[in-house]
């Protein structure tokens, strides 16, 4: 408010020494005429007396992609055409234009007659695998947010395994389309690469496993042993064991999750970590 009223009695100012100027020199009301004209089209003209309007477009994410406009400019003036389109980055995908027009379409084209702002919204594309009738990602989810880490806080081992979340961010961390999977679709997938004590050789990735103990990774799924964080800052088992959570929970403390041991082919179910722990997270499809 004050901003405002700072403005407009700065306005009134500098009408009223033009006014005293216009009186004295006889110019007309040519310097007032043209301070009410930056007044009513702060914009700016388009050399012929048209108004002219501001478009702005972003990204979603930031990372996600880019628009290009043509012709391209800022500022355009009344009536122009501007054609956009939505590029999306590697391992990205365009989802969709909101904000001043709303579409599916990655290229689209405006009219300026009005102030326009617009979004392009992209969309990671995560690699996946059908086993059966599931369909699973077959990496383990590497998404930043606020609780998750990687294993001994060294980024690289995000880029190899994942990152490690407690089983609270593990619920809603899976993207749209995705979502965590219960115990029962746990048990799916490991009977269909035949029960639990044989499933870990089909799972398992090619590499990566200590002692000899890769698996032959028959699905895709190529699970790898990303270890496990502990609510106190330890870290433990990265190379010897992979534990990935369940969104099932076993009481007010604990939840379930499966484990993949190098020195065995079992995919075995536990019941007693506590939901603090920090184990790898891989989204099923809805």
């Amino acid at each position: 408010m004050k901003k405002s009223i700072m403005y407009t009695l700065g306005l009134a100012a500098l009408f009223c020494a033009a006014c005293v100027d216009n009186s004295t020199n006889g110019s007309g009301g040519g310097e007032v005429d043209a301070l009410l004209e930056k007044y009513n089209n702060p914009n700016g003209g388009n050399g012929g007396g048209g108004a002219s309007f501001m478009l702005t477009t972003n990204v979603n994410p930031e990372n996600g992609g880019s628009v290009t406009r043509n012709p391209n400019s800022t500022i355009y003036n009344e009536g122009t055409k501007v054609a956009l389109t939505a590029v999306p980055k590697d391992g990205y995908t365009f989802k969709n234009w909101t904000g001043a027009l709303n579409s599916n379409n990655a290229s689209i084209e405006i009219t300026m007659d009005d102030v326009k702002i617009l979004t392009a919204n992209f969309q990671k594309v995560y690699e996946s695998v059908q086993i059966g009738r599931q369909v699973w990602m077959s990496k383990n989810l590497n998404e930043y947010v606020e609780g998750s880490r990687c294993y001994g806080d060294v980024s690289a081992n995000c880029d190899k395994y994942g990152r490690l979340y407690n089983w609270y961010v593990a619920q809603t961390i899976c993207p749209v389309g995705w979502h965590l999977p219960s115990d029962a679709e746990w048990d799916i997938l490991v009977n269909y690469a035949g029960g639990e004590s044989t499933a870990g050789k089909k799972l398992k990735s090619r590499e990566g496993w200590n002692g000899n103990g890769n698996g032959t990774d028959d699905f895709g799924f190529s699970a790898l042993p990303g270890g496990v964080g502990y609510s106190d800052g330890g870290f433990d088992s990265v190379g010897r064991s992979g534990v990935w959570w369940s969104a099932t929970e076993e009481d007010a403390w604990d939840a379930l999750s499966r484990d993949m041991h190098y020195s065995s082919w079992n995919v075995d179910k536990y019941n007693y970590y506590l939901k603090t722990a920090l184990f790898s997270v891989r989204c099923v499809q809805d």
